[in-house]
């Protein structure tokens, strides 16, 4: 999938916390953070972000839509390190603001971070991830249409989170559950832009 990249959900919010020193967090700052060939941690990190009180910023949604399909068009091409165009890299919120989010999130992740961890490793076959990547493009383009409606992004956003929370934790059953979760998101948009 072009992202060898394995973390714990500590590190991801370690590195993340790192991009918020300044007195502005900005997109190129969490791309910083995490360096090169990482898609997993970086779609992860975007989901979150979708999913947390920064999400109902309007047009964060958008934003957020249109990175994670950059990225994951990125990692189904196999492509090197992560690219974003400049106009994107410069957007960012208030540092106290994306601290606030990032604390927000850390206390749910931490939790999580104790059960998820490479298993079921015959379930990440070259199929399952292939069809994860699609799924997560699918999803993130659905951030559109859904931008209108009140948390209408919700539902995709828990599917992308736990898709790529599956990829770089080397987790199959997370990546099994994220992929029946992108199929009820699926219908939950169909539902509420029906």
């Amino acid at each position: 999938m072009g992202d060898s990249t394995t973390m714990s959900l500590t590190e991801v919010m370690d590195r993340l916390r790192s991009a918020t020193d300044g007195s502005r967090m900005t997109v190129g700052d969490i791309f910083q953070a995490f360096g090169s060939r990482a898609y997993g941690p970086l779609i992860f990190v975007l989901g979150v972000i979708a999913l947390s009180p920064i999400g109902s910023i309007p047009g964060a949604s958008l934003v957020t839509g249109t990175l994670i399909m950059l990225l994951a068009a990125q990692m189904q091409l196999r492509a090197g390190s992560p690219w974003i165009p400049g106009v994107l890299r410069r957007i960012g919120t208030g540092s106290d603001r994306a601290r606030r989010s990032i604390d927000w999130a850390d206390r749910h992740l931490a939790k999580v971070d104790r059960v998820v961890g490479p298993r079921w490793q015959w379930a990440e076959t070259g199929w399952t991830i292939r069809l994860a990547g699609l799924a997560i493009l699918a999803l993130a383009a659905t951030f559109y249409p859904l931008a209108f409606v009140p948390w209408g992004v919700v539902p995709p956003a828990l599917a992308v989170t736990l898709l790529s929370l599956g990829l770089f934790t080397r987790d199959g059953l997370i990546l099994l559950i994220g992929l029946g979760t992108a199929l009820a998101a699926g219908f939950a948009c169909f539902w509420l832009l029906g």
